[in-house]
Formats: C-alpha cells, sequence, structure tokens
C-alpha cells in the first residue's frame, strides 16, 4: 500500500515533467527530490525538511526542452552537483554545487542530437566521474571522460541504436570494469556493450524484438551473485528480465506484459522481502504501478496510483528516512512531481513522558510508527490483555512494580509489535524530584522551566473535594543571601509538574550563568525537600536589524556610515562590515554610535558596507541593507554640492532592487518616502539629519508588487519626487 503526495506546489511549474531523482542535495541528512520538465526548460530541486515538507528551487531554466535530471559529487569536492540531458538544444550538462546549492552551468557536450537520458559513473577506473548519455536523433551512446578538472572528452560506443533512448551502466560481466546497456525505440533493440577493460567495446544484443524499448536498469534479480537485466519496451507493453546464465549468455523472462506505454522502470526490493520487485511508470494508463516478486521470479502486479497523467517517469529511494523503498514520480501532463509513501514496511515505536515516579504514577503514552498506522493495542503492564486503543492513551500505575509494555500497530495491511521491558518503574518518596531546568525558547533571558515528580504525599486532586488543608510546592534559588523562594504552584496529585521562574542573571559569554534550584513539597504530613539541581536561562532572541544604512564620501575622501538605532534595550554595540564585492564581507570596526567613518580606503572601484547589532548576551542580528560607494579612481571630493539634488533611480525599471542617490549642500533634516501610483505611503527610507554630502541608498522592493511607484525626497525646504519602474 503506497500513499502518494505532491511534492512541487500549485504555484511552481513543472510544465511537462519528464524525470526524478532523489539525493541528499544540501548535506542536511534528509533527502531532496530533483526534476527536470520539457515544456517550461527547467531543471529545479525540492529541498526536504525533514518532515517531507519540499521548498522549491530552480537550479536551470534554460534547458532547451530538459529531458533528464541526475545528480552526483562530479567534481569531488564533497558536495552533490546536477547533470541534465535536453533534448531541442542537444546539450549534456553539469551544474556545478559550490556547497551552498548555488550553481554554475557548465557545457559537457552539445552534439548529443536529442539528448533524453544522462548517467555518470567512473567508467574508466581513474577514481573520477564519467558522464553517458543516449541521444535518438544521431542514435547515438557515448561517454564523457572526466579528465579529472571537469574537462570533458567525448568517446562513441554505439552510433546504430536506432532512436537511442536510455542508458545505464554497471560490472555486467564480472571482469572488474565498467559495461553499458542502451535501449533503441526504432530498432526494438536491448543491447549491452562489453568493456574491454580499455574502453573498446563491443555490442552485445538481448532483444532485438522489444516494440519501442525505452527503459534498462541492472540488478542480481535472482539472487545467484551476478548481474541480470531489466528493460521495458512500451510498444508492446512488457517488460522482461534477462537472466545472467554466464559466459556472456543471457535468458529472457517476461515479468509482465499490461505495462501500458510503459515509460520508465525501476528494480529494486519495494516490500522488504529481501527479493527484487519491479516498479514503473506507464504513460497510456496515467498510473505507477510496480510488480511484486513472489520469491521466485514470478510476478504479481499491483496499482500504486492511477492518477498520474501521462505518467513519465520514476525512481525509488527511501524519502521519509523509515526504512522503506517510497518512490517518485513525474507526470507530463498533470505538471506535477509525486513522492509514494511506502506503508508495506511499518516500524512500532512509542514513547512516555516520565518512566519513573512516585504511585499513583501517570503516564503520558505517544505512538510513532510509520506507515500511518490505523490500530493502536497497548498493553500496559504485559499481561496479555489489550488496555487502550488510542494512539496518545494516558494510564496510571497504581502498584509500587517494574512494568514491560507492549504495543501492536496495523494499518490493515501489515502490523509490528513493540515490547519495552521493565519500561515503567513505580516507588514511593515523600520527596518531590527535581530532574530538569530548561531555558525558555525565543525569550530574551531571566526565565526557565523548572520540572520536577511530585510528593509521594501528593495525592490531591482537581476534581475531588479537598478535606485537608492546601497543599503546596516552594521553588526556591541560592544566592549569596541564602535560598530565596521564587515560586509556588498548588499540589493537585500530577505525576510531572512544570513551574516558570525568574532567574537573577544569565549565561552569557563571558558567564556560565549556573543558578542552583530546589523544591520543597508543603504536605499535610510535613515538608519534603527535593535535590538540588542547577540550570541558567540564556537571551536567545537575537537583536533587531539596524535600517537604513546609508554611505557618503567626506571631504578628507573618507566614507560615512550612518543608521537608524536599534530599539532593543539590550544593545551592546554594532559592528561594521566592508566587503569588494557586495558577497564576501570583513569585520572592520565596532562603535556604540549610529555613525562610523572608515578612514582605510582602498583603489577600489566599489566598496560595500554593512552592519550588524549585537546585544548583551553576544547574539548578533542579521545583516543590514547593503550600501555601496563607488570610488573609481578615488578622486578626491575636495568640495560639497552645491545644491540640493535627487537623481534618477537605477537601474530602471528594477527587479526588485534599485539605488536612490542625492546631494545635499547642507546639514538637513532628510525624508526620503516611497509612495504608490494613487500617492500611499509604502516606505520611509530615511528620516535622519545629514551632514551635508553625497549618499545613496538601496530599495528592496521584494515584498511590493509590481507598479509605478513615486520617492519623494525632502531636505529642510527642498523638496523633489521622480517616478521609478517595479517589474516583476
Amino acid at each position: 500500500m503506497f500513499e502518494s503526495h505532491k511534492v512541487n506546489s500549485d504555484d511552481f511549474s513543472t510544465d511537462g515533467a519528464t524525470s526524478v531523482f532523489a539525493i541528499d542535495l544540501d548535506g542536511d541528512g534528509f533527502i531532496d527530490i530533483l526534476s527536470a520538465s520539457g515544456l517550461d526548460d527547467k531543471i529545479a530541486w525540492y529541498k526536504n525538511d525533514g518532515q517531507q515538507n519540499f521548498t522549491a528551487h530552480v537550479i536551470s531554466n534554460h534547458t532547451d526542452y530538459a529531458y533528464c535530471v541526475y545528480a552526483i559529487d562530479l567534481d569531488g569536492d564533497k558536495d552533490i552537483d546536477v547533470l541534465s540531458a535536453s533534448d531541442q538544444d542537444h546539450k549534456i550538462a553539469w551544474y556545478e554545487n559550490d556547497g551552498q546549492q548555488n550553481f554554475t552551468a557548465h557545457v559537457i557536450s552539445n552534439n548529443a542530437n536529442g539528448a533524453n537520458k544522462v548517467f555518470a559513473i567512473d567508467l574508466d577506473g581513474d577514481e573520477d566521474i564519467d558522464v553517458l548519455s543516449s541521444s535518438w536523433y544521431d542514435d547515438k551512446v557515448a561517454w564523457y571522460e572526466n579528465d579529472g578538472s571537469q574537462n570533458f572528452i567525448e568517446h562513441t560506443i554505439s552510433t546504430t541504436a536506432d532512436g537511442a533512448r536510455s542508458v545505464y551502466a554497471c560490472d555486467i560481466d564480472g571482469d572488474l570494469d565498467i559495461d553499458v546497456m542502451s535501449t533503441s525505440l526504432h530498432d526494438s533493440t536491448i543491447a549491452w556493450y562489453e568493456n574491454n577493460g580499455e574502453e573498446v567495446f563491443t555490442t552485445h544484443i538481448l532483444d532485438s524484438t522489444a516494440a519501442s524499448a525505452i527503459s534498462i536498469k541492472s540488478v542480481d534479480m535472482d539472487g545467484d551473485n551476478d548481474i541480470d537485466i531489466v528493460a521495458a519496451s512500451s510498444g508492446d507493453n512488457t517488460i522482461k528480465w534477462f537472466e545472467n546464465k554466464g559466459n556472456l549468455i543471457f535468458e529472457s523472462h517476461i515479468i509482465t506484459t499490461n505495462a501500458k506505454q510503459v515509460s520508465e522502470i525501476v528494480a529494486i526490493d519495494i516490500d522488504n522481502d529481501r527479493d527484487i520487485d519491479v516498479a514503473f511508470a506507464s504513460w497510456k494508463d496515467n498510473s505507477i504501478s510496480w510488480c511484486e516478486n513472489l520469491g521466485d521470479q514470478s510476478f504479481q502486479e499491483h496499482i500504486i496510483d492511477n492518477n498520474v497523467p501521462s505518467a513519465y517517469a520514476i525512481y525509488a529511494i527511501d524519502i521519509d528516512n523509515d526504512d522503506d523503498v517510497d518512490l517518485l514520480s513525474a507526470s507530463y501532463a498533470g505538471d506535477k512531481i509525486l513522492w509514494h509513501d511506502n506503508l508495506y514496511t511499518m516500524r512500532c515505536n512509542f514513547s512516555a513522558n516520565i518512566v519513573s515516579g512516585n504511585v499513583p504514577l501517570n503516564v503520558q503514552f505517544r505512538g510513532f510508527s510509520t506507515s500511518s498506522p490505523n490500530s493502536w493495542q497497548w498493553d500496559f503492564n504485559n499481561d496479555g490483555i489489550t488496555d487502550s486503543e488510542l494512539q496518545n492513551p494516558n494510564y496510571t500505575y497504581l502498584d509500587l512494580d517494574t512494568f514491560s509494555v507492549k504495543l501492536i500497530v496495523t494499518n490493515g495491511f501489515t502490523s509490528d509489535t513493540l515490547l519495552k521491558e521493565d519500561y515503567i518503574k513505580t516507588f514511593f518518596d515523600p520527596k518531590p524530584n527535581l530532574f530538569s531546568i530548561q531555558d525558555i525558547p525565543q525569550d530574551q533571558g531571566g526565565w526557565v522551566m523548572i520540572n520536577f515528580g511530585r510528593s509521594g504525599y501528593d495525592t490531591d486532586s482537581l476534581i475531588l473535594k479537598k478535606t485537608l488543608s492546601p497543599e503546596l510546592y516552594t521553588i526556591e534559588l541560592y544566592d549569596s543571601a541564602g535560598w530565596i523562594c521564587v515560586a509556588t504552584s498548588v499540589a493537585y496529585g500530577k505525576s510531572v509538574y512544570s513551574v516558570l521562574v525568574p532567574t537573577i542573571k544569565d549565561s552569557t559569554s563571558g558567564s556560565n550563568g549556573l543558578i542552583t534550584f530546589r523544591v520543597i513539597a508543603g504536605m499535610n504530613e510535613g515538608n519534603y525537600v527535593s535535590n538540588v539541581l542547577s540550570g541558567y536561562s540564556v537571551d536567545n532572541l537575537v537583536p533587531s536589524v539596524p535600517q537604513n544604512l546609508i554611505g557618503s564620501t567626506t571631504e578628507n575622501n573618507y566614507v560615512q556610515l550612518t543608521w537608524l538605532p536599534v530599539i532593543d534595550n539590550d544593545l551592546q554595540y554594532y559592528k561594521v562590515y566592508k566587503s569588494s564585492n557586495g558577497l564576501s564581507f570583513d569585520l572592520i570596526g565596532i562603535t556604540v554610535e549610529t555613525i562610523y567613518v572608515d578612514k582605510t580606503i582602498t583603489n577600489n572601484n566599489s566598496i560595500y558596507y554593512s552592519v550588524k547589532s549585537v546585544d548583551n548576551a553576544g547574539n548578533e542580528s542579521d545583516f543590514s541593507n547593503i550600501t555601496n560607494i563607488n570610488k573609481t579612481g578615488l578622486i578626491p571630493i575636495t568640495s560639497i554640492p552645491t545644491q540640493n539634488h535627487l537623481l534618477q533611480n537605477f537601474p530602471n525599471p528594477f527587479n526588485p532592487v534599485t539605488i536612490f542617490k542625492f546631494e545635499l549642500s547642507n546639514e538637513s533634516k532628510v525624508i526620503l518616502t516611497i509612495f504608490d501610483i494613487v500617492g500611499r505611503p509604502i516606505e520611509m527610507l530615511i528620516n535622519n539629519t545629514l551632514p551635508a554630502g553625497y549618499y545613496s541608498i538601496n530599495w528592496d522592493a521584494s515584498s511590493i508588487p509590481s507598479g509605478v511607484y513615486f520617492y519623494h525626497l525632502q531636505a529642510g525646504d527642498f523638496q523633489e519626487v521622480k517616478r521609478c519602474l517595479l517589474i516583476k
């Protein structure tokens, strides 16, 4: 059983999706997805956040009819690069990943006429990755030798694969070199090319009657430790596997003849039963299906999803890290990428909010098994009796003992059982148990959460009427004057209490800020003191970003920077950064003021500046806006402007950033405001008193819709307005 999910959002086009691939592209431990789409010429990747929520990013939209995408570390720099084959510009290309998922395009070949498949492997055994392609207009199967510096030399394997439609490579004959396989549409041929160890290839025909042969893979299908071949032909709706008998002899076997206009196949153990199954995309009946290997290489067909319009591509990998094989598909007519969650392999798991404590002990259990279970059978003391059928039940232990807990889950198709032996332990202790002190996330310090287990005498309830005096918990911290009460909580029989309490100091870069706490249980039976435990609070909120950074040149040819002060009450200072290219910034100074003069000017055509704010805990804000000072030739500016002047923005039209420049002849109160076409103020860029000089400021209109806008400068009595055009 599979559950289908759409990967690309409705507002992200994959017009004519032709290919899909998956790999951890950004190195965060989660499997990301890549796609090619022919009608919008796009190569894209979709970042997985670990919860199978995907964010789309464009790698290229200049591949003329993108047909295939593949990914591997092509240049050996330990990040994943991307390859593509594009049909209309006959191009094999690779996209170099800089480690931050910024990609630079490189052409491997523009001589693959009708390029439709790309594959990568170390073909010549020189420890770098080579590239293979199939192209159907020139009937060619080729490989591109990587010289180690990503310069590629083209070599032809075959020019007689009439309508070459797929390529794959592995060591088929067990002689420790890489052989190549292909299918070709027009001559209905499935072939493999034997490598003699010197990358000279001999052609072997497996089948010349496979009508419109379209896809090929290799795998040990029958578990006899040699490589078999699996191939599909769309003209006769057939998938076959070719059993490797040794001595270059293969025997063909039918898997299915019901793969309606099959477009691509994968061969892998889908149901985790240790034999190889085959899944396929079927163009004609708009479906993704799989053929279950029953263990003797006879197959039973199952439909996974029959709502994949013009299903064009398929790929297999564990997307959600639940130890089973999921499938991906590309829908050409549906313009969508799908992932199909495999529910055949179920993994039972659960947790408890507390595993030891005073009786009566109330425990909150949480079931988090894989493969979407719809039935839970809990046995909280392993006595063979089902105690609950909820996913996340509560259970109260009344006896003093150690308990094993068992959970059985099922989804109607498969099931799994987990027994955690001696998982829950109950006891009687009149003292509360202080077991953790947690900092409060996303606050400015000064608070922690105190977590403790109840006293054994705490048997009150929020429901039952009290018959004795109220019982309380008192939380104390220790300072130089002794123990100080900082919070109290009513006792009402809860197994675990969590109380928010203030602190007297924070942990910073200069001090660990450790504070010692204890809890006193004021019970009717007496007062009982917990163990002591130390913890700390942290200011983990970054300060505000400095706004409206402006740069100007002074009479001494220095650069003067000004910006608006941040409003944070725990601001410590500002950091000032400089760059020669606007990308990589170096720290040049620290100041508590909102003005900074850079006297270390070099002969650069342009200098870029940005500012960060830093709070008392050492948290740093993001970079401010970037201001650019043009210093061509470092011509000394020995005079100030003779009049106030607002210049036309550049660039104009723009998307989404433009630069406003103006000149001040005298120190003035300056207000620079953006208005929309009907005169409504959109954003105030400057509201500050500035000395005479030359100024520039960037406007980032990323969040503003396209249209005509006006920017208005007021400097004392001077006013001037100009028009700008934002086109997205």
